[in-house]
């Protein structure tokens, strides 16, 4: 399945206590679902499918900026760990 990419202006980008909008200049957010198998006996010889567990995943490009915990770079260092 594909899906038409959204473009968003004037948008804003928080991550955390973070507001990046002002040094990203892309985002990107994937979501997928596992496709199962649910065909059964009943299914009058059709293939049957269901959506299983999802899946996530995101990155944030932009500007390096660092100096203090205020800076975006500094941040993310900071909740490297946090961010699953």
């Amino acid at each position: 399945m594909t899906f038409t990419p959204l473009v968003l202006t004037d948008a804003r980008i928080y991550l955390y206590s973070l507001d990046a909008t002002g040094f990203s200049n892309k985002v990107d957010l994937a979501l997928s679902y596992e496709d199962l198998d649910r065909t059964t006996f009943g299914s009058n010889g059709a293939k049957e499918r269901s959506l299983g567990l999802a899946d996530t995943m995101g990155s944030l490009s932009g500007f390096w900026d660092a100096g203090d915990l205020t800076k975006p770079d500094d941040v993310f260092w900071a909740i490297a760990g946090l961010v699953k």
